[in-house]
């Protein structure tokens, strides 16, 4: 049975369950595979849309207001490291300017500290404060939670497999992205 691939219905509510998917209108028929493909696709972004608002109910949950899901997951990436800016642009595929937006409101809000290199004044370092330390510790408590529920369920091979599909997933995509680049456009 060929169907064509699945979409969300309506934006999802910030709160209560997925949305149920359905088929996207087009008036081209889709092959199987390429159904599977941009469902494959659509669902990464709607893993990661979820899982954002999960980190967000965390923070809620505990009363830290003055930081939101981004920014306390850069600062769970950062946790013991010291990093320039391009160090953490690169380490968590993070777009520059939002990382810079970013370390700039958590350094005002006392999550984390900036120093100048002292090799290279143009070049930035962070690191955590006490208090991102902490936010660090309150959100690998909630991953161990998390793994714990997720043990229960019995999903090890199958998270080992949806790894292992992301990573050729990602590989594949940057292959795509140096190929583009090196092609004259027609």
């Amino acid at each position: 049975m060929n169907r064509a691939p699945l979409r969300p219905a309506a934006p999802r509510p910030r709160s209560g369950s997925a949305e149920p998917l359905r088929p996207v209108a087009s008036s081209a028929r889709h092959s199987p595979a390429k159904g599977t493909y941009l469902e494959a696709i659509h669902l990464a972004e709607r893993l990661h849309r979820q899982f954002l608002e999960v980190v967000q109910t965390e923070l809620n949950r505990a009363g830290i207001g003055d930081v939101n899901n981004v920014q306390a997951l850069i600062l769970f990436n950062i946790r013991e490291d010291e990093l320039t800016v391009g160090e953490l642009t690169n380490r968590g595929y993070y777009l520059g300017s939002n990382v810079s937006y970013n370390l700039r409101k958590m350094a005002e809000h006392g999550y984390l500290m900036q120093e100048r290199s002292p090799h290279d004044r143009r070049s930035v370092r962070v690191r955590l404060s006490d208090k991102g330390l902490a936010l660090c510790r309150l959100l690998d408590a909630m991953f161990e939670r998390q793994l714990d529920a997720v043990s229960g369920m019995q999903l090890g091979a199958e998270l080992k497999s949806a790894s292992h599909v992301f990573r050729l997933l990602e590989r594949f995509w940057i292959s795509q992205i140096g190929y583009s680049r090196t092609t004259p456009r027609d």
